[in-house]
C-alpha cells in the first residue's frame, strides 16, 4: 500500500499573523514529513504573467518585493532587484520580468525544496498546452468526458498518470498505452544538482516528450533559499 499525501500550500494575510517560516527555509532544519513513498511534482508552462498587472512597471516589481520582505531586509531586495534587473531597463520587458519574478518566488522554486527531500522518490511535470496558465492543468485533472460531452484523449492520458500514480506509486504502471497521443515511460526526476531537472515529463498540445526543464533553475532557487534564510536568521526566527 502507498502512502499519499496531499501538500497544500496557503498563503495567508491576517492581523497579528506572522509566517515566520516559508516553505524554502523550513526543509534544512529537517521539518518535512519522511513517509513519502511517491511524489508528482507539477507546474504550468506559464505560473506568473496571470498575476503581473498590464500597467506594472519595474518600480511595481521593486515595491512587491520590498512587501514581501520585513524593512531590515534591504540586502537581500538590493540583490533581488539586481538578478531580475529591476534597477534599469534592460531588453526583457517588464512583464516577461514581473512574470519571472513570481513564477520563481511563489512557484517553481518551492519544487527544488521538495526535491532537496524527495529527489530519489519524485516525478516532474510540466503542463503546457496553449502555453498553459497557472491553474489551467486543473481542467485537465478534472476532466470527465460524459459531463463534457466532448472528447480530448490529450486529458485522458495526462489522467491515467496521475490515476496509476493514486493506485501504484508508479504513473508508468497503469497508464494508458493505447491512447492517441501515445504516453510515454516517465523516469524519475533526474540529478537534483543539475542546473536543469531532467527527465520532466512535457505535456505538450500534441503530447508528451521528457525535457530538461529551464524554469526550475538550480541556481535562480539556490538564490532565494539562501536569501531566504538569511532573512529568516536575521529576524530571529531560525536558529541554524
Amino acid at each position: 500500500m502507498y502512502k499519499r499525501q496531499l501538500l497544500i500550500l496557503l498563503k495567508v494575510r491576517s492581523p497579528g499573523l506572522v509566517i515566520h517560516n516559508c516553505q524554502l527555509t523550513s526543509s534544512p532544519p529537517g521539518n518535512y514529513w519522511r513517509h513519502l513513498d511517491s511524489l508528482i511534482i507539477s507546474h504550468v508552462y506559464d505560473e506568473g504573467s496571470p498575476f503581473v498587472g498590464n500597467d506594472s512597471t519595474l518600480e511595481s516589481l521593486s515595491g512587491y518585493l520590498k512587501s514581501s520582505f520585513p524593512t531590515y531586509a534591504t540586502e537581500a531586495i538590493s540583490t533581488l532587484e539586481d538578478y531580475y534587473h529591476l534597477k534599469k531597463p534592460s531588453n526583457e520587458s517588464v512583464s516577461a520580468i514581473g512574470s519571472r519574478l513570481i513564477r520563481d518566488s511563489l512557484f517553481t522554486c518551492n519544487i527544488r525544496d521538495i526535491l532537496r527531500e524527495y529527489s530519489k522518490k519524485s516525478y516532474l511535470m510540466q503542463y503546457s498546452p496553449k502555453a498553459a496558465t497557472h491553474g489551467q492543468d486543473v481542467f485537465a485533472l478534472w476532466y470527465s468526458p460524459k459531463l463534457w460531452n466532448v472528447s480530448i484523449p490529450l486529458f485522458s492520458g495526462y489522467q491515467s498518470y496521475f490515476l496509476s500514480h493514486a493506485i501504484t506509486g508508479d504513473p508508468n504502471t497503469r497508464r494508458d498505452r493505447d491512447i492517441n497521443p501515445p504516453t510515454i515511460a516517465w523516469p524519475r526526476v533526474g540529478d537534483i544538482n543539475a542546473e536543469k531537472l531532467e527527465n520532466t515529463l512535457d505535456v505538450v498540445d500534441t503530447g508528451y516528450k521528457l525535457i530538461a526543464d529551464d524554469q526550475v533553475l538550480k541556481s535562480t532557487c539556490d538564490l532565494w533559499q539562501k536569501l531566504l534564510l538569511d532573512v529568516t536568521k536575521q529576524g530571529g526566527y531560525l536558529d541554524i
